[in-house]
């Protein structure tokens, strides 16, 4: 995400639209980092509001 764009992202004011309109953008493919995560994150049940949540987790049979 370039500067401007981070800059929207943390604006405290946005609106759906301009949540809808950051997440649609088009970013530079090689400037992503992405890997999987718990799946704890969206589980209701378990407090996934931790830091470990985020951390790599490598699962049998997906490739990235």
């Amino acid at each position: 995400m370039d500067d401007e764009h981070e800059k929207e992202w943390l604006e405290n004011d946005l609106d759906q639209d301009d949540i809808q309109k950051l997440l649609n953008y088009s970013y530079d493919q090689t400037q992503l980092e992405y890997h999987p995560v718990s799946s704890h994150l969206f589980h209701p049940k378990v407090n996934s509001d931790v830091e470990s949540t985020l951390d790599r987790i490598k699962y049998e049979g997906l490739e990235i």
